[in-house]
Parts: C-alpha cells; sequence; structure tokens
C-alpha cells in the first residue's frame, strides 16, 4: 500500500527573484494560450532544456503553462487565497518585507510556502522524501 502526504512549511525569497518567477510564470501562460489558439502543440521537455536560462525558469516554462503537476511556489498570500487571481499588492505589504524596507535593508525578504512530499511505499519500508530546490 502506497501512501502520498503533502506538508507546507514556511521559508522565504528575495523579493526580487519572487517578482522574476512571476512574470517568467506569466509569460510562460501567455505564450501557452497562444499556442493553443493557434491549434500549435507546447513546447517539449527538449526544446524547453535548449533554452539559455536558468534551471529554475526552464522549470517554470516546461510546467507551468497546461501542465499542472509542478507545485510552484506560493507566498503567504498565495497559499491562503488561492482563489484570488492576483496577490501582488498584498505580497509586497507583507510584514518581513515591511520591516526590511523600514530598516533600509536592499536585500528584501517574503515570506513563501513551499511543500514536503513524503511518499510511503511497501508498508512503510520504503519513503521518499522530496522538495523543490530554487535557484537565486
Amino acid at each position: 500500500m502506497e501512501h502520498d502526504y503533502q506538508m507546507p512549511y514556511l521559508h522565504w525569497e528575495r523579493s526580487i527573484a519572487r517578482y522574476h518567477s512571476a512574470r517568467i510564470a506569466e509569460d510562460a501562460r501567455r505564450v501557452a494560450q497562444s499556442l493553443v489558439e493557434e491549434n500549435r502543440r507546447l513546447p517539449s521537455v527538449e526544446e524547453v532544456s535548449g533554452l539559455p536560462c536558468s534551471a529554475n525558469e526552464k522549470l517554470l516554462r516546461y510546467h507551468v503553462p497546461g501542465r499542472p503537476w509542478l507545485h510552484v511556489r506560493r507566498t503567504l498570500d498565495q497559499a491562503y487565497y488561492p482563489t484570488f487571481a492576483d496577490t501582488e499588492a498584498r505580497d509586497s505589504d507583507q510584514v518581513v518585507e515591511k520591516y526590511s524596507r523600514k530598516r533600509g535593508w536592499t536585500d528584501h525578504r517574503v515570506l513563501m510556502v513551499d511543500q514536503l512530499w513524503l511518499w510511503i511505499l511497501n508498508g512503510g519500508k520504503n519513503f521518499k522524501i522530496c522538495q523543490q530546490e530554487v535557484e537565486e
């Protein structure tokens, strides 16, 4: 018997990296939508792998549009309000970000909700834990 558990946990990310990832995801969705409207296929793994960009961007460009099995990092508000279309204003108003701005820090941070996945296989004799690693 197999079991699959998902556990959210808090982490942080630099605000600029979060903003950059959000723009990549938006662009990937826009490109995917135009491909679908033109009755063209989504890019293959090989095509995305050949792009001159970071591994994180390749992951977002391949999985975000029309391939829902990737659980992208979410801000605290995105995790708490999953039906909100846009949480950009709320995300930049997090206490952690306001504190870093007030202190004059240039490296602002924002709280993120990641997921830890645990698979228990063979009645508990085997298990695997994984989390998505993110480049900054």
